[in-house]
């Protein structure tokens, strides 16, 4: 899971933030300055490990030098020029490990050197991994050869699992001609294991009118039976991700004879016609095929893409079973005005199309879909400048829509830019949900509000509807921005690098992808952090050791930090430094 650390207010004390380190500039790459030290087993023994991988990368520079540890698992980096270098390890069997981390998969201590400095680091320990091991077979029990098996570590959010994102969480192997596969270096937890897809295609079990024919050698071959794919599969063979069954693994643990089938399920070919707006076969236009909820524990797989022909028929073969979406997009014939819009950045001209589709083996055709106009989304910007005589330029503005999470292809973020007047338009949307927010080009100015029909919605979700422009959209924009820092200490007033800072508001409707009012930091060398741009309001404030990113916007995840954290507010524009101290 995570760790969350608890949290001591040292001081609170409303002044302006400090200005943040700059880039260390480009220095030379040789220099004089020397890191060495050892690595060991993570056990009882402490045995050197010989022929393990050390990688010392210079931070925010592409500077990155490997060597091997000798037979008593020393090693040496020499000539090294000053300034900011992280060290790593690894071996085979071995969970790889980063110098000075509370543990595998966490960021660990950043080494800093000066000229002349020999820097002998403490012995960096690697424990065992765990290893999950077994055959991948056909749905005939033959061995499947060159596929890839992984196992994830999961966690279970409102009862659906989704793969880790923290670093070591995912093993792979490729099975070979025996089928065989070997996921080593695992660290402890609980895995699903699966298979990817398998691209091998097979026309399955003849069918009888085909066995018939083959016996009795009449002229008229029957039609060949449905073709099959082997679709991804998880441990103990099924394609339900809900169905795998959990493996779990301690420090070092070796399980085998994970063994199971790849499954073998009925594809079908979709194919129809693409209509433009004056009911006619619509030519070059792109068809998506793309499945409405996808797994998201199963690797995921490519979305087939088809091309309308000059008579407007697409075709999408071999689609697995599934609920799909079949969203088509063009481009409408150019006027002179709205190339002329197009040219100055105030448009996006698209058409679109959506069918949804239920494939569950049997082939589908003569579908049709026709193309509409993209919606229209306008408004104004209006500036709160938080001093007098500050101004911008409203050219300088961007304004944009983002579409929510899991939304259907063919709707993408689109931006437009502010006239003079600070009217705006974007045209091309596609009926979906969205989010308003403004760009960086003209900074310190960002989005404070976006305002329509009495909701703001640069913190809701706001659904376009298919044939329905949209008006009245206010949106403000302020050059006051609220600046949050301080530094991380220890018990001993030591600074606590590398933690993460997360800061996320108290109004629990708020938790959504996408939000604002929810922002992660990691603490730098020396304890300190800052997160710029914050609206005003009222926030958890805690530090962790770790947080899984795919889960963040998570309600039931951020409850888990409440305990933790402090509260604060944050008001208009207002620069505050809150210095945590961390226990863990």
């Amino acid at each position: 899971m995570r760790t969350a650390v608890a949290i001591a207010v040292l001081s609170a004390a409303f002044v302006a933030a400090q200005t943040p380190p700059r880039d260390q500039p480009r220095v030379a790459v040789a220099g004089s300055a020397v890191v060495s030290g050892t690595v060991v087993a993570d056990d009882e023994t402490r045995a050197p490990l010989r022929n393990a991988i050390v990688t010392l990368s210079r931070n925010g520079i592409e500077d990155i030098r490997t060597t091997t540890t000798d037979e008593k698992g020393g090693f040496t980096f020499e000539r090294l020029p000053a300034g900011s270098f992280s060290l790593y390890a690894a071996k085979g069997a071995y969970i790889a490990m980063s110098y000075g981390a509370p543990k595998p998969g966490m960021p660990g201590s950043v080494v800093t050197l000066v000229e002349g400095q020999t820097f002998a680091a403490t012995p960096i320990a690697l424990a065992r991994g765990g290893v999950i091991a077994g055959r991948l077979l056909d749905h005939t029990g033959q061995p499947v050869s060159g596929a890839q098996v992984l196992a994830n570590q999961f966690a279970t959010v409102n009862g659906e699992r989704r793969r880790r994102s923290s670093s070591g969480s995912t093993g792979t192997s490729m099975t070979n001609a025996h089928g065989e596969y070997r996921i080593f270096g695992l660290p402890p937890g609980e895995y699903l294991v699966s298979s990817a897809a398998v691209p091998l295609a097979t026309g399955g079990e003849p069918s009888a009118a085909e066995l018939a024919w083959a016996n009795q050698g009449t002229t008229q071959a029957p039609p060949a039976a449905r073709p099959f794919i082997y679709a991804p599969t998880m441990f103990p063979g099924t394609a339900d991700p809900a169905a795998g069954v959990v493996i779990t693994i301690g420090r070092g643990e070796e399980r085998v004879g994970v063994d199971f089938a790849l499954q073998l399920v009925p594809v079908a070919r979709v194919s129809g016609v693409v209509t433009g707006l004056d009911g006619r076969p619509a030519s070059n236009v792109v068809v998506l095929c793309a499945l409405r909820e996808a797994s998201a524990m199963l690797p995921p797989s490519g979305v087939p893409i088809s091309r309308t022909a000059d008579d407007g028929a697409f075709v999408c073969p071999g689609l697995p079973p599934g609920q799909y979406a079949l969203a088509a997009r063009g481009s409408p014939e150019m006027t002179l005005e709205m190339a002329t819009r197009v040219a100055a950045g105030l448009t996006t001209p698209s058409l679109w199309g959506l069918v949804d589709v239920n494939v569950a083996g049997q082939d589908i055709s003569n579908l049709s879909i026709r193309l509409q106009r993209g919606v229209s989304v306008s408004g104004q910007v209006v500036l709160q400048a938080s001093s007098q005589g500050s101004t911008v330029d409203l050219t300088r503005l961007l304004v944009r829509l983002t579409p929510r999470v899991g939304a259907i292809p063919i709707a993408t973020t689109v931006t437009g830019a502010v006239g003079p007047d600070g009217a705006f338009q974007l045209d091309g949307v596609v009926p979906e949900a969205y989010r308003l927010s403004g760009t960086p080009s003209a900074v310190p100015w960002s989005v404070r509000s976006a305002l329509l029909g009495g909701r703001d919605v640069a913190d809701e979700l706001f659904t376009v509807t298919a044939g329905q422009n949209v008006s009245g959209l206010v949106a403000t924009f302020s050059d006051a921005q609220t600046d949050l820092s301080g530094v991380l200490t220890d018990g001993q007033g030591r600074p606590a690098p590398q933690l993460y800072v997360v800061v996320f508001t108290t109004d629990k409707t708020m938790w959504m992808p996408g939000s604002r009012r929810v922002q992660t930091v990691r603490s730098s060398e020396n304890g300190a952090y800052a997160i710029t741009g914050l609206p005003p309001g009222e926030y958890y404030l805690c530090a962790l050791t770790e947080i899984e990113d795919a889960l963040l916007f998570e309600a039931s995840y951020l409850e888990q930090f409440v305990a933790s954290s402090i509260k604060i507010t944050l008001g208009e524009g207002e620069k505050k430094r809150q210095d945590l101290q961390v226990v863990k």
